[in-house]
């Protein structure tokens, strides 16, 4: 069984120029609207727990387009794609489901 979930980071950033990069002011989880944020995410292996792929997204990217490139990148770790892929209530997400997660990669 494979697991994916996110985390926003805050930053202290102040920046000048418009940011192209990964620092955006975003949703903040950790209710801090005016810091800069990015958002990394984890694909673990379980029931152990072994991290296997990482993802670093925008601050304002939300979490229903980081499951489809996880799950490919955890298929390539694996080697298959006989295996349970968990994620919270956004895995569910319309746009996951036009992608298809599953068998046919």
């Amino acid at each position: 069984m494979g697991r994916a979930d996110t985390t926003s980071v805050s930053v202290y950033h102040d920046r000048a120029e418009a940011d192209d990069g990964l620092l955006h002011f975003g949703k903040s989880k950790d209710h801090r609207p005016d810091l800069r944020q990015y958002v990394q995410a984890l694909g673990t292996l379980d029931p152990a727990g072994i991290p296997l792929v990482s993802e670093t997204l925008n601050g304002n990217a939300g979490d229903p387009p980081m499951y489809l490139p996880v799950w490919r990148r955890m298929v390539k770790v694996i080697g298959h794609t006989e295996w349970l892929f968990v994620g919270d209530s956004k895995l569910h997400s319309a746009q996951n489901l036009a992608g298809r997660i599953g068998p046919s990669v």
